[in-house]
């Protein structure tokens, strides 16, 4: 991938996708309080949920699992390696067993390296009860083998009644219109869930699913209206970001979704709050949830912000990054995400592949290329890997006159070659400038 490329694009907007659903009785409010955020932290998987409407007795449940294949083992099979792993829902009532559910899963890869920051998400959707109910997750590497559990509790609403109400608030990665058949689709909507409530530094937008039920119809015609607020509230109260609109509906129950930018927020945990209120009735509906905006906690946060800003010139080396480190915090975020969204090769989609990628080999190089000087990242392969990807094909040599080692990186375009040498046999691969003679003398193996 070329990093010089780029691509201007302009910032989404607000998208509000509105969809109408089954038209069923009014129904109240209640509060949303899921799995406490960190709480999914050092395990090989994650779980969270979220309630909807079902039928006139039971309420429908979404269980979203997130396991991060890196914590797996893989066998090679000829070519390829296998990850295979099961996840067990045991649901219970009054210590009763009331439902069970079992998800099998395989995953295949070319190279063991993209296991790395893998995730696979599932949903599993079921039908319960208003109440409350333990869920005991359970899940199997079963290439190990090795088995490990969390426990979740479940706290299922009611939502067959006759006031306002809205549905459990679903945090999602993205939010993207489909007529395909997925468990992750609902009322024409791919929901990608993000199960952590959690966002990296270079997430610069989220989105949000919920559900109205039981708006009522104007008198003079069969129209159905709200007025809706979301405010993005800290741990403090403070609000940072309020988002306001009207909608119509031609149901008494409605479908939202809901783009929300984050760039401005600076590192910490956050609540949303969506508050519904009826264009006819006047009554009122309120829910929350909560998420966080943060980054790895390895460094300090102006270390890492700092890292962010110096790692930028492998991408625009005659870019001047100065005026960027004096920023504040909070502009630093914006400045960043700004860089990348105007460099982003496909600006019509959720994804920016350059970022992505870009920040792919930084962690790549980061694990592999540090040494007792730099991180990965500042080291001479590091660097290498990061401007031009894997290479084509690695040659080690060392020497017979002294205790040098040598990697001779080449790639396929031009015959580019770089050539490194560790003198110390510490791994601190030093690159060797093209124009040496022991360059020269090196580049013909």
């Amino acid at each position: 991938m070329n990093y010089n490329m780029v691509v201007t694009s302009m910032l989404g907007k607000v998208i509000i996708s509105l969809l109408c659903f089954f038209i069923v009785n009014s129904v109240p409010t209640h509060g949303n309080d899921k799995q406490d955020i960190g709480s999914n932290k050092n395990t090989p998987f994650s779980s969270n949920y979220a309630c909807f409407k079902g039928n006139k007795k039971q309420t429908y449940i979404e269980i979203y699992s997130q396991v991060d294949l890196s914590a797996l083992s893989a066998v090679k099979e000829a070519i390829t390696f296998l990850s295979e792993y099961s996840l067990k829902y045991t649901i219970r009532a009054n210590d009763k067993i009331v439902r069970e559910l079992n998800f099998d899963d395989t995953f295949r890869f070319e190279d063991n390296s993209e296991r790395s920051n893998k995730m696979r998400l599932s949903v599993q959707g079921i039908l319960l009860q208003p109440g409350y109910y333990s869920c005991e997750i359970q899940l199997t590497d079963k290439n190990a083998p090795y088995t490990v559990s969390r426990p979740m509790y479940l706290d299922v609403p009611e939502f067959a009644v006759t006031n306002l109400i809205l549905s459990d608030i679903q945090v999602a990665q993205s939010i993207q219109a489909s007529k395909k058949t997925s468990a992750f689709i609902k009322n024409g909507l791919f929901v990608k869930p993000n199960v952590d409530h959690s966002f990296d530094y270079f997430t610069a937008e989220f989105f949000i699913y919920y559900e109205v039920y039981g708006l009522a119809a104007a008198e003079t015609q069969n129209n159905f209206g709200a007025e809706i607020m979301c405010k993005i509230k800290t741990e403090d109260g403070v609000v940072k970001k309020t988002v306001q609109h009207s909608v119509s509906h031609p149901a008494t129950d409605a479908v939202h979704s809901l783009r929300l930018s984050i760039m401005e927020l600076s590192r910490g945990g956050y609540e949303l709050e969506v508050l519904v209120k009826d264009r006819n009735s006047g009554k009122v509906a309120v829910n929350r949830t909560q998420f966080f905006v943060g980054w790895s906690d390895e460094y300090s946060q102006k270390e890492v912000v700092s890292d962010l800003i110096k790692q930028l010139q492998y991408v625009a080396p005659q870019w001047n990054f100065e005026s960027m480190q004096e920023l504040a915090t909070e502009k630093q975020r914006i400045a960043i995400l700004s860089f990348w969204k105007n460099r982003d090769p496909s600006p019509e989609t959720i994804e920016n592949e350059l970022m992505d990628e870009f920040y792919k080999r930084v962690s790549f190089a980061n694990n592999n290329f540090k040494n007792y000087e730099n991180k990965g990242w500042k080291s001479d392969q590091g660097r290498i890997y990061i401007q031009n990807g894997y290479p084509v094909s690695v040659r080690r040599l060392r020497s017979r006159s002294n205790s040098s080692a040598y990697e001779i990186w080449k790639y396929g375009r031009q015959d580019k070659r770089f050539i490194f040498e560790n003198k110390n046999s510490f791994g601190d691969f030093r690159l060797i400038p093209q124009g040496s003679m022991e360059y020269f003398e090196l580049a013909e193996y």
